[in-house]
């Protein structure tokens, strides 16, 4: 099986106010939340997005690293109205994608189980949908919203995404629509093989895959994610702690920062005993084992480097496995000199080093109150906690 995916982001956003696949849900894009979760479907052979004709040019441009780490295969310009959208997409999937799975660019929090259930009735039956029951009480209305008549909720299911078909269903069904005219009014995928004769059979799904249509479902979606990540252990946390004597005739390093001492860290690299806490807790966070295995202290190539080079391979490493930095908590134990003058600018360097905002990252100073080889200033230790997030 080559499944191929198709990603429809094409529309305006008319109801929403504005683009809104680039709206961030706690820190990601919502758009780059809904490709992520498609990497993770088994036998995906291939990724089409559809982005709006308009902008399509400028996100491809903009975000061509992040696509092509995501397994997007192509970015395609959408059509005047959702059908032509998939249409396009259908016609830049590779010749053997079979089935095809469409899914909505703005539902983030889609089941990856009920997913692989609808790929596996499409793969048998031809055409499957992803939907939930109704469970309101529904009614009918005339234009003047005077109520007619209950509808029976037994017989009616909400259409979501994903739809999954085999290629030769979802093309008969696409050519004929554009024959006919009906590419311009329906409204899914699966209203097209329902209206060229075939059956679609319904796989059932979740409540909670919204689609974000207003901006008040943004408020929803966003709960819903942190719900998720803290369910599914997507935020990982890892502590980092490390101490260097102190010596004369060396730098004293802290955070990036040389701060003004008659003494400084001795140490294979630059000796800075907060950013080597703060590698090592990056990389356990991550599960990459510590400091010490990446960067030996044996290696003449990080002889006297800067140790934010270390915390910037950390995150990289971290990245590998799908995890970005959510934020950082320092504490920094130096009898002298003073932390406190100097903890902005040790914010901000570590920021840089982390690839975050200032705002991510805490810093705290204390001493040792004259109690054993820091207390003495004969050394400087450094703890780090960091949280990172898939």
């Amino acid at each position: 099986m080559a499944l191929g995916v198709i990603v429809a982001a094409g529309g305006a956003g008319t109801r929403f106010g504005g683009e809104k696949i680039l709206v961030p849900v706690r820190g990601v894009p919502l758009l780059f939340r809904t490709l992520r979760r498609l990497r993770r479907l088994d036998g995906t052979a291939e990724m089409v997005l559809v982005l709006p004709a308009e902008r399509a040019g400028a996100i491809r441009g903009e975000y061509a690293a992040e696509f092509a780490a995501l397994g997007v295969s192509a970015v395609v310009a959408g059509g005047r109205f959702r059908e032509e959208s998939v249409q396009n997409g259908f016609a830049a999937l590779r010749p053997d994608a079979d089935p095809v799975l469409v899914h909505d660019a703005v539902r983030p929090l889609f089941s990856l189980d009920a997913a692989r259930r609808a790929v596996a009735v499409a793969v048998r039956e031809g055409a499957a949908v992803v939907g939930v029951p109704a469970r309101d009480t529904l009614l009918r209305t005339d234009s003047d919203l005077a109520v007619l008549e209950p509808v029976p909720r037994e017989e009616v299911w909400h259409a979501e995404t994903p739809q999954v078909f085999r290629r030769a269903v979802l093309a008969a069904a696409l050519a004929k629509a554009g024959t006919d005219g009906f590419l311009a009014v329906a409204t899914d995928e699966a209203s097209l093989v329902r209206h060229a004769g075939g059956r679609v059979t319904m796989v059932r799904g979740e409540a909670w895959n919204l689609k974000v249509t207003e901006r008040a479902d943004l408020a929803i979606v966003s709960a819903l994610a942190a719900a998720e990540a803290a369910e599914d252990g997507m935020t990982r946390i890892g502590h980092g702690w490390d101490v260097h004597r102190l010596a004369p005739g060396r730098p004293l390093m802290v955070g990036g920062v040389a701060l003004p001492a008659d003494r400084g860290t001795l140490g294979h690299s630059d000796g800075d005993a907060l950013l080597h806490a703060l590698t090592d807790a990056v990389l356990g966070a991550a599960g990459l084992d510590d400091i010490g295995t990446h960067f030996p202290d044996t290696d003449p190539r990080y002889r006297g480097v800067a140790s934010a080079s270390f915390v910037a391979a950390a995150v990289r490493l971290a990245a590998e496995r799908g995890l970005r930095v959510s934020n950082a908590d320092l504490t920094v134990v130096l009898e002298k000199p003073r932390v406190g003058p100097h903890r902005d600018a040790i914010r901000r360097s570590v920021a840089a080093a982390l690839g975050v905002s200032p705002d991510r990252v805490n810093v705290k100073a204390k001493t040792a109150e004259g109690l054993g080889p820091v207390g003495s200033g004969d050394a400087v230790e450094a703890f780090a906690v960091v949280q990172l997030e898939r």
